[in-house]
């Protein structure tokens, strides 16, 4: 099952085990979406259930299941928060997840630009890092008038020009 990667817990919020969780994509609010996160750190993985999630700067507070104290919460800090991209809602039509975007082949008129291999969330613009043919990364920003086509089900991004990309 492919799983998503949303963010990673902060700080301890409060003294009855909440948890910052700050987001890669800061307004996301599939943590109110899921019933179950996974928290994966060196000491291994472990699935958890959600109790509640509630919007704050940055990210969301996060009340978790057998996570009782303030204590218990700091020792989370760190962690990676996964979901499985089956727990999440069907995006809308002409809709997708950024996560969707990994692995698809980016085209541009003269022919094939690479893959995604990393999609990055950034305060003005969202951008798609592209592993080039060459094993060079480029940059792409996911934004008109550069973006032609999105097709997640056939894993293409196709691009009206290369003017876009930053080496």
């Amino acid at each position: 099952m492919k799983q998503i990667e949303l963010g990673w817990v902060g700080k301890a919020h409060g003294l009855k085990g909440e948890v910052a969780i700050r987001l890669h994509y800061p307004q996301s609010r599939a943590l109110s979406e899921v019933g179950r996160v996974l928290l994966r750190d060196a000491t291994g993985e472990r699935s958890v259930e959600v109790q509640s999630a509630r919007p704050c700067a940055r990210g969301m507070l996060v009340k978790l299941a057998g996570i009782d104290d303030r204590d218990a919460a700091a020792r989370l800090g760190g962690a990676r928060v996964l979901v499985d991209r089956a727990a999440l809602p069907e995006p809308e039509e002409g809709e997708y997840y950024l996560a969707d975007l990994l692995g698809a082949t980016v085209q541009d008129p003269r022919g094939c630009v690479g893959e995604v291999v990393e999609v990055r969330v950034h305060a003005t613009v969202d951008t798609l890092v592209i592993r080039t043919p060459a094993g060079e990364l480029v940059e792409q920003p996911l934004a008109e008038p550069w973006i032609d086509v999105i097709d997640v089900t056939g894993r293409l991004v196709r691009l009206t020009t290369s003017d876009g990309l930053v080496r």
